[in-house]
């Protein structure tokens, strides 16, 4: 049982003009429009395509009759955050079934299961963080898949990092393929391993037949009762 909620946690990446870190992915660009000085409002236009920034992927990103973002059930969008603390593993070192089964602790069906690798901290377009960080294999997938995780987040802009189809598509296509959503370039600040119990929110835009959609993520402490 718990007393009620404690402090909030943004784990969302903040999202800025040319902020794309992918460098696969074309740049996102915020012009400004509107001004208050001149027009009295302010307004902003966004060009960016669903999969940088902190964003959601859905079934269909990589399956062809997977299911689009909006087409998910909107109570699989939360659950008790189960914080991996990875931040010790080496440049593109593998995640794998063996390092989740010593680390992970979930309680139950429904986990939103949190990669800390750490490589939010490294975001830049720099050659370490774009093709340095850890990766999510397919073995350490399908143990989250049979270990009853709903959702699953990493802190670099892809789940198994960037290389080939044969190293990144495994992962996706297990946990996609299983209903479980994925969201990538999460933000994972030091208060999130403290010990705390965590309810944990990530809500995509709601865009017809997409393949994912910027995600607004946060971490809410449970309190004890």
């Amino acid at each position: 049982m718990t007393a009620g909620a404690g402090r909030t946690l943004d784990l969302t990446q903040p999202f800025f003009h040319n902020g794309g870190f992918n460098p696969d992915l074309p740049l996102p660009r915020i012009d400004i429009t509107r001004s208050v000085i001149s027009d009295g409002y302010s307004l902003e236009q966004l060009e960016l395509c669903t999969h940088v920034g902190t964003h959601m992927d859905a079934p269909s990103h990589v399956l062809e009759t997977g299911h689009p973002i909006d087409e998910f059930a909107v109570d699989r969008f939360h659950g008790p955050g189960v914080v991996v603390d990875l931040r010790d593993l080496g440049d593109e070192q593998a995640i794998d079934a063996e390092l989740l089964a010593s680390r992970a602790r979930i309680e139950g069906q429904g986990s939103i299961v949190l990669l800390a690798t750490g490589w939010g901290a490294f975001r830049a377009r720099s050659a370490r963080y774009v093709d340095g960080s850890p990766w999510l294999n397919e073995a350490g997938a399908q143990w989250l898949v049979e270990h009853g995780a709903a959702g699953v987040a990493i802190d670099h802009f892809s789940i198994a990092g960037r290389g080939p189809a044969e190293k990144v598509l495994p992962a996706h296509n297990v946990l996609l393929g299983a209903g479980v959503w994925i969201v990538e370039e999460a933000l994972f600040p030091e208060a999130l391993f403290d010990g705390s119990r965590w309810e944990v929110v990530a809500l995509p835009w709601r865009i017809a037949g997409a393949s994912g959609a910027p995600t607004r993520m946060i971490a809410i402490e449970q309190l004890a009762g």
